[in-house]
Formats: C-alpha cells, sequence, structure tokens
C-alpha cells in the first residue's frame, strides 16, 4: 500500500510522491527516534508509553528497556504527570494537538503533542529545548513545573540566571532590569552560594543546561498566552523579589 505524502504549510516545500507504507512506519520513525535531538514518546490515551527512544528514557532517569509500559505518572511528580495526561487525553479525543512548554527535572522543555489515528489512537510526544519554530500548533505554559535544582532560587535569580545563560554583561544585566549593578551583583553570589559554583561561567552553564535561553513564555497562570521571549524567568511557586 502506498501514500502520498504532501505538505501544504505555509513556507513548507510541497511535495506528493508515492512512499510504501514500510518507509513510512520504518524509515520516518527511525529518523525521529536517532537523528534528531529530541525524547520521543507514544503514549495511549490514558497515559501509557507503548514506545520511546533512549533519549527521552535517559532524561527521565529510566533504564531504554524498561521505559515502555510505564505511565507519565511514573515518570514525573503527580502535579505536573496529571496536567500533561489531561492535555494527552484531549488530543487522543479528537485534538489536533499542542506544544505544552515548561519545566522536567529541571529543565525547559517545549512538548509537541500530536495525535497518531489508527485503529487505537495514540499521541507523539517530542520534547526538547526547542521544538518547533515554525509549528502551527498552538502553544500552551504548563501550570505545573519540575524546577529542580532550581526551585532553590527566587524568581529574580532565575531571571538573572536566564540572562547570564545568554551571555548578558553585569551591567547589561542591570540595564536590562532598570536596577543597580550592585544589586545584580549580589543577586549573582547568592545564586554561586545556592548552585555551589563560584563563577558566572559555571552559572552560564547551568543556565545553558537548563535551557533558560530558550524560554519565551514565562507566567504560568491560566490566562498566560503565547508572546515573544521576556526577561523574567519565574514558576507557579515563588514571586520576584
Amino acid at each position: 500500500m502506498n501514500h502520498a505524502m504532501s505538505s501544504t504549510r505555509p513556507g513548507a516545500a510541497s511535495t506528493a510522491f508515492p512512499l510504501p507504507a514500510d518507509a513510512i512506519s520504518g524509515t520516518l520513525w527511525d529518523s525521529l527516534t536517532s537523528d534528531v535531538e529530541a525524547e520521543v514518546i507514544v503514549v495511549t490515551g490514558d497515559g501509557k508509553i507503548v514506545a520511546a527512544n533512549s533519549d527521552a528514557a535517559t532524561f527521565h532517569g529510566v533504564a531504554s528497556s524498561a521505559i515502555a509500559g510505564l505511565s507519565l505518572g511514573d515518570i514525573m511528580s503527580d502535579p505536573v504527570a496529571a496536567e500533561r495526561l489531561a492535555h494527552v487525553a484531549e488530543v487522543a479525543k479528537g485534538g489536533s494537538g499542542l506544544v505544552l512548554e515548561g519545566f522536567l527535572r529541571g529543565a525547559w522543555r517545549q512538548t509537541a503533542m500530536r495525535p497518531l489515528r489508527g485503529s487505537t489512537t495514540l499521541v507523539l510526544l517530542v520534547s526538547g529545548p526547542v521544538i518547533g519554530r515554525e509549528s502551527v500548533l498552538p502553544r500552551v505554559r504548563a501550570r505545573n513545573d519540575e524546577l529542580g535544582n532550581l526551585a532553590v532560587l527566587t524568581s529574580r535569580e532565575r531571571e538573572i540566571l536566564a540572562l547570564i545563560g545568554r551571555g548578558m554583561s553585569t551591567i547589561e544585566i542591570a540595564e536590562s532590569l532598570g536596577r543597580s549593578v550592585k544589586t545584580v551583583e549580589w543577586h549573582r553570589v547568592s545564586l554561586g552560594n545556592k548552585l555551589g559554583v563560584s563563577n558566572r561561567v559555571e552559572l552560564a552553564h547551568i543556565a545553558l543546561r537548563a535551557g533558560l535561553a530558550h524560554i519565551e513564555v514565562i507566567d504560568p497562570s491560566p490566562d498566560t498566552h503565547p508572546k515573544p521571549r521576556r526577561r523574567a524567568v519565574g514558576s507557579s511557586s515563588t514571586k520576584s523579589t
């Protein structure tokens, strides 16, 4: 059986040519799970994991051979899992998909959720620091975060950590936030003490590993809408100082 592959997304190359079904299920899946730096998980409508690549298993701290058969609730904290399970169920029941943005295991992640329709509807989850710059899927800021080591920081400290990760100097950070250089430097020292590092280079590495430089939608409140990247980095459980 052949499938006509076509694309009508604005800006995308338009193609229409026959591909054998095994090429779609084999080659494209192999490329998605092996050639792309992303965590890929396929779940049922109730969140049971039926397939995942090694990147996803490693990110969630599970052996590659053991992740299939678990549920999202087994690899995520309760509030985060409950929110994501609700989105998965909605997509499985007929939704077109979405990109959910938030912190998982202390790192910023954008997770594209798309339905895989067949005799049983599955949901494809593709996660990474930045997913689908040209995606037409709506973006939603998660209400619940797993901040990991970043949970010890105030929102102002996370904000400054993100700007350090973007390569900004103390003077540039002070100007962008409307604060004094002395205040920014005080926050930088506090960051080092809390995160156990001694210089801004190490702080920048932490910011980059956590994906802070990629954050576009910060406020996790229910009425948050997608917007251009802002300077602030906040969470649902802390307020700016």
